[in-house]
C-alpha cells in the first residue's frame, strides 16, 4: 500500500499551485510527505518526469507524473482531477506498469562508463558531422552505417524523439531495444537500413566506429556529454525496471495525446 509521497516539481508558479494543492490533499488522505517515498510525483512536462527519475537514480519506488507542461506524454493525470486522482490511490484503484531501462557502457581508451536511460541513448560525432559505424546485434555484423547518428530508445521512448526519426511506437511494458537511424546516408559503400530495428529483451547491442577512438557527442534524455576516444559502445536492457503507476490504459493515452 502506498502511504509516502515525495513531489518533485518545476519552480513556475503554475507548477508550484498544483504542489500545494496536491500536498494538502495528501495530508488530509492521511498520506505523509517524507524522503523515502513509496511514490515519486512529477508535476510539469516529460522533462520533470526524467528529471525525477534521474535525481533518485531510479530508485525501487512507483512513479507517476502530473501534466502541467506542453506536451507530457509520461504526465498522465490532468491537474484538473487532483480530488479523483488521490481518491483513487487511497482506494488502490490503478495498474502497475513496469518498464525497462536502457542500459549504457561505454568503453574508452582510458576508461568504462557505464549509464542508465528511460528515454533514449543518442549517438553522433563530437563535430556533428557524418557517422561511420559497425553495428553488431548479439556478436553479429548486421551494418555498416553512415548518417548523422543512431538513436537506441526503450519502449518507454519510443513516443519521444523517436517520433521524430519515424521511429515505431512501442508499448511502454514492452521491455525492448530500439535502434533508429537518423538521417542515414545510404549507399552502395553503406547500405544500411533506412527505418528503425525493434529488438528483444535481451539482445545486446554494440556501437563500433570505423575510424578507431572517435570522439562521440552522447545526449542521453537530453543530457549531452563528450566522450573521448571511444572504442565500443555497448547497450542492453537493464534487469531492474521502475514500476510506473496508471489511471488509464496506454491505448487511451496514445489517443488523447496524439488523436484528439
Amino acid at each position: 500500500m502506498i502511504k509516502k509521497i515525495k513531489i518533485f516539481s518545476n519552480e513556475n508558479e503554475k507548477c508550484q499551485k498544483i504542489k500545494t494543492q496536491l500536498e494538502n490533499l495528501f495530508l488530509k488522505n492521511n498520506f505523509s510527505m517524507e524522503e523515502d517515498f513509496d511514490l515519486g510525483i512529477a508535476i510539469g512536462g516529460d522533462g520533470s518526469f526524467l528529471r525525477m527519475l534521474h535525481q533518485v537514480n531510479f530508485k525501487d519506488a512507483f512513479y507517476i507524473g502530473i501534466h502541467a507542461g506542453t506536451f507530457g506524454f509520461s504526465q498522465e493525470i490532468d491537474p484538473e482531477k487532483l480530488d479523483l486522482f488521490v481518491e483513487k490511490l487511497k482506494q488502490n484503484v490503478f495498474q502497475i506498469e513496469e518498464i525497462g531501462l536502457l542500459k549504457t557502457t561505454v568503453t574508452t581508451k582510458t576508461e568504462k562508463i557505464s549509464f542508465l536511460s528511460l528515454n533514449e541513448a543518442i549517438f553522433q560525432k563530437e563535430n556533428l558531422g557524418v557517422c561511420k559505424y559497425e553495428l553488431y546485434i548479439d556478436e553479429n555484423l548486421l551494418e555498416t552505417y553512415a548518417g548523422d547518428g543512431l538513436m537506441v530508445a526503450t519502449s518507454f521512448g519510443s513516443t519521444a524523439y523517436n517520433l521524430g526519426f519515424h521511429g515505431s511506437i512501442v508499448p511502454r511494458n514492452f521491455s525492448v531495444i530500439q535502434i533508429t537511424p537518423m538521417a542515414p546516408l545510404y549507399s552502395p559503400m553503406y547500405p544500411s537500413l533506412k527505418q528503425s530495428l525493434v529488438l528483444p529483451e535481451q539482445t545486446k547491442v554494440r556501437i563500433k566506429p570505423v575510424a578507431n577512438f572517435e570522439n562521440f557527442l552522447i545526449t542521453q534524455d537530453g543530457k549531452r556529454k563528450v566522450f573521448c576516444d571511444v572504442q565500443t559502445i555497448d547497450l542492453e536492457t537493464e534487469d531492474r525496471k521502475i514500476k510506473l503507476l496508471s489511471m488509464d490504459s496506454y491505448i487511451n493515452t496514445l489517443r488523447s495525446k496524439f488523436l484528439l
